[in-house]
Formats: C-alpha cells, sequence, structure tokens
C-alpha cells in the first residue's frame, strides 16, 4: 500500500501523473531552472496532471525568504502555477512541502533502512576517512571511496559503540551489479554498482543527505516523473538503489539538456541577466518567456516557432525534446518579446508600459491628454517598441524639454549660419498653422518644401530639427513626434535654441 502524507493528494499506483519542481531557496529562480519548472508544468497538464512545488531549504545557512518570494512570485509572472505547494499568500507558514519541516520524516525511514539490513550505521572517523582517501589516491586504485569498513560490524560491536556514544553515520548498502533506468529522453542508462560506495543517508548529527530526501519525499508525494536538468544524471542510480532499499516503486526519469550561453558555456550572469524577475524588469514579456524557453531544447517541427500555452501544452511531448544542449540567445528573445508586444493593442501596450514610464518620471502629470500622446506615440513607434521600456526613450523628450543636445550631432548638422537661418524660416511657418492643422504630413510638407527652395539635403534638415526638439539622433517619426509633441512645443524648442545661437 502506497503511503500518502496527509494533506497530500494523489497517488501513484491509481496512474495520475505527478510531477515537482523542486528549487532551493539559496538564490533567485534562474532561467534553466524556470525552463525546468516549464517543462513539468507542460508534461503535467498535457497528462491532466499536477504540478507540485516543493521547496528543498535544508541549507539553513543560505535559505531565504526573500529567495522563496522571489521563486514563487517567477512561477507566477509567468503563470506556471502549481497544483500543490507553498501558500505563496503566506510563505512564514511554511507546510508539509518545505523540506525543513520533514526532517524527522526523514530520519524515520533511515532508521527503518537500518531496521530492514539495507542501511547500518558507520562508525568510521573523519580521520580514518581522510587516511583511506589519501592512502587510494597513492596507490592510483580504480575505486576512490568508502571500504565498507563498518558495514560487517556485529551486534555486539555496534551495542558497544553505541554505549561509548560514539558518533556515526548512516549509510545504504550499495548492492553488487549494475544500475540501469529507461530515460525518456537519453533512453537507457546504466552503471556499474562499483561506481558507487556505501554512501551516507543521515550524518552524524542526524541531518539527511540530499539523495536520501529527495527519495523520501518524491516518493511520500507520489511523484510518477522526474523530469531535471542532465546535470543530475549522476544522482539518478543512487536514488534507485534507495528505492529499491525501500522496496518502492520507482518512478520515470528524464533528463533534460542544459542551456548554454551564445559562447558554449554554461548560462550565467557573466552572459547578463539570469534570473526571471531580472527579465521581467528589463520589459520582456511572460509569454515571450514562456515561448522561447519552450524550444530551448525542445521542437515541435522544423518551421513552427511561435506558440500559445494552450499549444504548447496540447502539442508537448517528452519524445521531442532534444539530447544537445540548448543555446541562449537574447537576439531569439527580443525577437518573441516584440511579436507578442505587436499582438496587444496600443491600450494594453500602454497598461503595460505604464510602470516604466513613471519609474523613469518621463511624464509628470499624467492626464487624459497624455494618455492620448502617448496611445498615438505607440502607435507610432510600432515594432521599435521592443522591450517595455522602449517608449521611455521615445516618451521623455515628447513631455520634457532634453537637458542637452548630442555634441557630435550638433557640430554636424547644426553648427552652419545656413542651417540656423533656414530653421527660422521653418519654425516661422510653423507657427502660421492653427493648432488643429499641426499634423505631420502639413508639417513635413512645409519642411520639404522650404528646404528643396534653399537648395539643401533635407535629411541634414531633419536631423537638425530632430537634435533640438528631442537632443538626439533617433526618435519615432520626427513629423509624426512633433504633431504629437503639439505646436506649442515644437515652436518653443526651435525658437528657444535659436535664440541660443543669436538668431531672432
Amino acid at each position: 500500500m502506497t503511503s500518502v502524507i496527509p494533506g497530500i493528494g494523489g497517488c501513484k499506483s491509481m496512474g495520475e501523473v505527478r510531477v515537482r519542481f523542486a528549487p532551493s531557496p539559496t538564490g533567485k529562480l534562474h532561467i534553466g531552472g524556470v525552463r525546468t519548472a516549464l517543462f513539468n508544468f507542460l508534461f503535467a497538464k498535457k497528462n491532466s496532471g499536477k504540478f507540485i512545488l516543493r521547496i528543498e531549504d535544508t541549507d539553513f545557512e543560505r535559505s531565504k525568504d526573500e529567495f522563496l518570494e522571489d521563486i514563487c512570485n517567477s512561477l507566477q509572472w509567468l503563470k506556471l502555477n502549481w497544483d500543490e505547494g507553498p501558500d505563496n499568500r503566506n510563505p512564514e507558514n511554511k507546510n508539509e512541502y518545505f523540506q525543513s519541516q520533514r526532517m524527522e520524516i526523514y530520519k524515520e525511514h533511515a532508521f527503518k533502512l537500518l531496521e530492514t539490513g539495507m542501511a547500518y550505521r558507520c562508525f568510521c572517523s573523519r580521520e580514518r576517512l581522510d587516511n583511506l582517501r589519501e592512502k587510494q589516491k597513492i596507490e592510483k586504485s580504480d575505486f576512490i571511496g568508502y571500504d565498507g569498513h563498518c558495514r560487517s560490524l556485529s551486534m555486539e560491536e555496534i551495542e558497544k559503540n553505541l554505549e561509548m556514544k560514539l558518533p556515526y553515520t548512516v549509510r545504504v548498502k550499495v548492492p553488487e551489479g549494475e544500475i540501469s533506468f529507461d530515460d525518456m529522453v537519453r533512453e537507457k542508462i546504466t552503471f556499474p554498482a562499483l561506481n558507487f560506495d556505501d554512501f551516507i543517508i543521515l550524518r552524524s548529527d542526524l541531518f539527511p543527505t540530499y539523495n536520501f530526501t529527495v527519495v523520501v519525499d518524491d516518493h511520500l508525494m507520489n511523484i510518477s516523473h522526474v523530469i531535471r536538468g542532465e546535470d543530475h544524471i549522476s544522482n539518478t542510480p543512487k536514488q534507485i538503489i534507495l528505492y529499491n532499499a525501500f522496496k518502492w516503486e520507482i518512478p520515470k526519469f528524464g533528463h533534460l539538456p542544459l542551456i548554454f550561453g551564445e559562447d558554449g558555456k554554461l548560462l550565467s550572469k557573466r552572459h547578463g541577466a539570469v534570473s526571471v524577475l531580472e527579465f521581467k524588469e528589463q520589459g520582456y514579456l511572460p509569454e515571450a518567456i514562456i515561448n522561447f524557453l519552450a524550444l530551448l531544447g525542445w521542437s515541435f517541427d522544423s518551421e513552427r516557432e511561435v506558440f500559445s500555452m494552450e499549444e504548447l501544452i496540447e502539442l508537448f511531448s517528452v519524445e521531442k525534446i532534444s539530447k544537445k544542449a540548448a543555446r541562449f540567445s537574447y537576439e531569439k528573445l527580443l525577437w518573441y518579446n516584440t511579436i507578442y508586444l505587436n499582438e496587444k493593442s496600443p491600450v494594453e501596450k500602454l497598461h503595460l508600459i505604464k510602470p516604466y514610464l513613471l519609474k523613469e518620471a518621463a511624464i509628470k502629470d499624467w492626464t487624459g491628454e497624455s494618455e492620448a500622446k502617448l496611445l498615438k506615440l505607440i502607435e507610432v513607434c510600432g515594432d521599435r517598441i521592443k522591450k517595455l521600456p522602449d517608449l521611455v526613450f521615445y516618451a521623455k523628450p515628447v513631455f520634457n524639454e532634453p537637458e542637452s543636445i548630442d555634441e557630435k550631432g550638433e557640430k554636424k548638422f547644426l553648427s552652419s549660419e545656413e542651417n540656423l537661418r533656414t530653421l527660422f524660416t521653418i519654425n516661422s511657418e510653423l507657427n502660421k498653422i492653427n493648432r488643429t492643422d499641426f499634423v505631420s504630413g502639413r508639417l513635413e510638407g512645409i519642411v520639404r518644401s522650404i528646404t528643396e527652395r534653399e537648395g539643401l539635403n533635407p535629411n541634414k534638415i531633419f536631423q537638425a530639427i530632430r537634435l533640438i526638439l528631442t537632443g538626439g539622433l533617433l526618435s519615432a517619426g520626427l513629423f509624426e513626434t512633433m504633431e504629437i509633441m503639439g505646436k506649442e512645443t515644437v515652436v518653443y524648442r526651435i525658437e528657444k535654441y535659436l535664440k541660443g545661437k543669436g538668431i531672432y
């Protein structure tokens, strides 16, 4: 009969798919972890199963509530909502999905293996173990590890050591032969049992080891499939040894390819943003991140690249997961972000972008008029907005007079008397236009007409106007931006600049 923890549903024997994502709250949730969570989530939903979030917080010194909050917020922002796990509304109330709350369960199960003879107490001192390892290295032994010295202690010897209160660890007995499993991604993987010594499951302070806690939790939580990174492949045979020692049903294992940066090295901080909420702060959409990560190690076919979450769930299959390492490309992620942004209406975009505008103080007074201008600007910018904060760059000069002007641009386009006199003529004509007629088409016609009449290069005059109005050489469409700024702002800024140069 399969044991079930009170308050945790499901049962492996009933055939329900139950997968888990088990991060450690010792740092922020990074992209590699999210990809693992996503594949577990897709597999669970595709098979009408459950996605469980378990917090492996046994590293008491490094585990912090702020990292737990980051993990939960990241998953929820990406809509990877767990069916069972921590209560994110009250993270301080840690429940049975936190390993730190399950220490007695681990001790109990370790002593069960002692009772059945599948594990034993090891009284070897640190000094003996260090000497053993050093000797093995000197002799260039094929096997480096524990030699099973305490495996055959008699009951009398054990009792005597316990009476003397000698410290001990608990080690599991590793069987002879081979340890094999059919990996869902990599097919059959085999390890000789000789590769492993009788490894510790309970330290001398009765603190459980990683592989032991994972097996106990996965069994009691009825986990049917363990989908994780390929860096865990070496842990799998140890965990299978423990499943067999307990005579428990073994879940199916699947190991995902690792994620490398574009330089072919493991993705890390040196490649830029790696934590999920960093990407959020930089203005990426959750839909773009999900779509991008889904195709890091998985593909439906050679042509299709854009999928909604619903489509990913419907089409996902473990068989299509690649064995090769995936390459993280910021350029590709930006491509996805642009696609998903372009699918949104100007109103939706403004709602998403508003926090960035307020954070950067791009708008002092948020009014109906400023919203109308922003909506026009969003339409004008089009796919220039690749990330949410991009609009801040284009919006700032619309609502704020530039503090300075690009020096190189000013020297190139605003240093000649001829250009300045032409700008004076243009501004005089702009000032004659009614506010309601101050529209991009008419503005462009006036500027082009005067520039051509003076025999000047229109593009140079365009850049001169852009520099005065925005301070730089990049903006949304010049005349559309002028229309959004309005007659008073445009005429005032050009006049002010020309006065500073002695014109007027």
